[in-house]
């Protein structure tokens, strides 16, 4: 109920510059940034920023979409166990439902996408 309120505000309202939405971004783009900013090369950091702002952006609309659902969703970040043997790390998880449309539990979770992995050097 409350993605669905929350809709206008957070999918289709465009972004602000006065956009109280803007403190919570600044505060995850930092907290990314911190992670991320020592691997980058200092030429590209504006376009790196303005990037990630912008994926962050994504992020908060995918989330509010999701939310709005009257079904269940969760993220499969678990490897396989063939790919966890392996040493892969899942970089993109599997977006899963795990009820239907009426809010019924499914028997088993309908899988919308693929999970990425990567290996690691060893």
């Amino acid at each position: 109920m409350t993605g669905y309120l929350q809709h206008h505000t957070y999918v289709d309202q465009a972004w602000t510059q006065d956009d109280d939405r803007l403190r919570g971004l600044e505060e995850t783009r930092r907290s990314i940034d911190s992670l991320l900013g020592p691997l980058v090369r200092a030429d590209r950091n504006r376009d790196r920023q303005s990037n990630l702002v912008e994926l962050i952006k994504r992020a908060a609309q995918f989330g509010n979409t999701l939310q709005a659902q009257p079904s269940s969703w969760a993220f499969n970040w678990r490897p396989s166990s063939k790919d966890a043997e392996a040493g892969a790390v899942v970089i993109f998880p599997a977006l899963m439902q795990l009820t239907s449309d009426d809010g019924q539990p499914l028997s088993r979770p309908r899988m919308l996408g693929q999970r990425e992995t990567a290996f690691g050097g060893r």
